[in-house]
């Protein structure tokens, strides 16, 4: 994994703000998402959100915090939040997701798949994954 000038910037700042330890940083549609181990995911947000709101503010960008773990099943289920899924499972480095409605289906999804296609770009940083199916 290679960080260009910009993520790593990005990454300091967030770094300065929060005092959280960052791991990777993804930009992406403006928006940024800051991997960090999950032991310091709640100095990352603050009380109420209020590190993420200061971010947002001082770095101009919509800012999304992902709490990394080393099981990919766990690690896939915090790139799905809000959503809930089911079950995860990982057989023949394919992650299969179970929803269990049509509504869960399609915010995973996105527009052309967009959030599918991102989340699997996310994972694929740090797992040997080929395939993400959501049934």
């Amino acid at each position: 994994m290679k960080l260009d000038l910009a993520s790593i910037n990005y990454i300091n700042a967030f770094e300065r703000l929060t005092g959280a330890k960052v791991k990777d940083c993804i930009i992406e549609n403006g928006k940024l998402t800051f991997i960090i181990d999950t032991t310091n995911i709640s100095k990352a947000i603050g009380k109420g959100g209020s590190n993420i709101k200061k971010a947002e503010s001082i770095l101009k960008k919509e800012v999304v915090v992902v709490g990394f773990n080393e099981d990919v099943t766990y690690f896939v289920s915090n790139l799905l939040y809000p959503v809930k899924a089911e079950d995860i499972k990982l057989e023949n480095k394919i992650v299969t997701v179970t929803v269990k409605d049509s509504f869960s289906k399609g915010k995973i999804f996105g527009r052309n798949k967009e959030n599918l296609n991102k989340i699997l770009n996310i994972v694929k940083r740090y797992f040997d994954i080929e395939e993400i199916k959501v049934n």
